[in-house]
């Protein structure tokens, strides 16, 4: 009996040493510069491992190889939760689930009338309430904090839906079939109506919505990759004004993507052709970018997709911070393809 309990405390020790430790490596930085750097790459998900106790060898050949388990197949949409990263993966037909507090990867696979066949773009609420986007089902799902399905945004292949958005008792999703953004009531469900309230060709038409952002004003900022611009709404849906342009320089776009805005009325645009982001501000003036396309490097972006900027869990991270480096928030952003699938930066200030 006292052997048999040895060896379970000798397997317990294994596997705590095993536990998830970041390794020290060069801080990257954007700018490089460290006396001017405000972005700094913390680290990436990909894969169960990136979380959880890797086996080792030893205990492996003791007790068998573990069962086999998904990573991130090809991602779109990203969003955090309290204490939780969640991932919508269009190959693998689920969200991953990524638990900081307990350490743990999991998946959110629906059966039944919420099942879901290509999750493209994810949010939390509030009260934890999940949203999801199927561009096949053409609807947005609708998910309590225990996964139960409590309904939908949108008739069945009503949509053409690919980003979505709650905003106080509203939610905003993007819609490609009527080129605009649908706003629905959060409490009943019920579409109230689209922006821009004029979806006619002119100033501020949409022609291929695909991603939006809102700020602490409630203005609405659209990715429109029909238009090469972000287009920015006020709260009631009045067209305002564009970010960006078409072309290959600074400040210009190719194949934008997602965005996402801080509290700081900055505008973060995903590129999928440049393989960057750029980082404007709320007039719309190129500020820096990151990414490092082609280079290979811990910080670089392969078509990336969707982004997401984050003020609630900056714990989480600060063991992967620069000694001297204090993270504000957190830049979460989704590579479709890649070793690294989802890259986490921390916007920040030297001590």
């Amino acid at each position: 009996m006292m052997r048999a309990l040895s060896l379970v405390a000798v397997l317990l020790m294994m596997v705590a040493g095993c536990a998830h430790v970041p390794v020290p490596e060069e801080p990257l930085f954007y700018p490089q510069d460290m006396t001017a750097a405000r972005l700094q790459y913390l680290t990436s998900f990909s894969d169960p491992f990136d979380v959880e106790p890797r086996p080792s060898k030893f205990l492996s050949f003791l007790i068998g190889q573990p069962a086999p388990r998904d990573g991130i197949h090809k991602p779109y949409g990203v969003a955090f939760g309290k204490g939780k990263l969640y991932v919508a993966d269009t190959g693998f037909a689920a969200i991953h689930v990524i638990d900081f507090a307990k350490g743990h990867w999991d998946y959110f696979r629906p059966e039944g009338v919420g099942r879901l066949k290509f999750p493209i773009c994810v949010t939390v609420d509030s009260d934890e309430n999940l949203y999801v986007s199927d561009s096949v089902r053409g609807q947005v799902f609708i998910y309590n904090a225990s996964g139960r399905f409590i309904g939908a945004l949108g008739a069945a292949l009503e949509l053409k839906v690919v980003d979505v958005k709650v905003f106080g008792d509203k939610v905003y999703a993007c819609d490609l079939k009527s080129k605009t953004v649908r706003v629905y009531s959060r409490r009943d469900h019920q579409f109230l109506n689209a922006i821009p309230r004029d979806s006619k060709e002119g100033k501020g038409a949409l022609y291929a919505p695909t991603n939006l952002a809102i700020d602490l004003a409630g203005r609405i900022y659209v990715s429109d990759s029909g238009t090469f611009h972000v287009q920015v709404y006020d709260a009631d849906g009045t067209f305002l004004r564009s970010i960006g342009r078409h072309g290959d320089g600074i400040g210009e776009f190719a194949r934008n993507k997602g965005v996402a805005v801080d509290r700081e009325s900055r505008v973060y645009v995903v590129d999928a052709a440049f393989q960057n982001v750029q980082i404007f501000t709320s007039e719309g003036q190129a500020l820096l970018s990151l990414g490092d396309p082609g280079t290979g490097s811990r910080g670089e972006l392969v078509l990336p997709a969707g982004i997401t900027v984050d003020y609630e869990n900056t714990e989480w991270f600060k063991t992967f911070a620069a000694p001297n480096f204090e993270i504000d928030y957190l830049v979460a952003v989704v590579n479709q393809y890649g070793a690294r699938k989802i890259n986490v930066y921390g916007f920040g200030h030297k001590r």
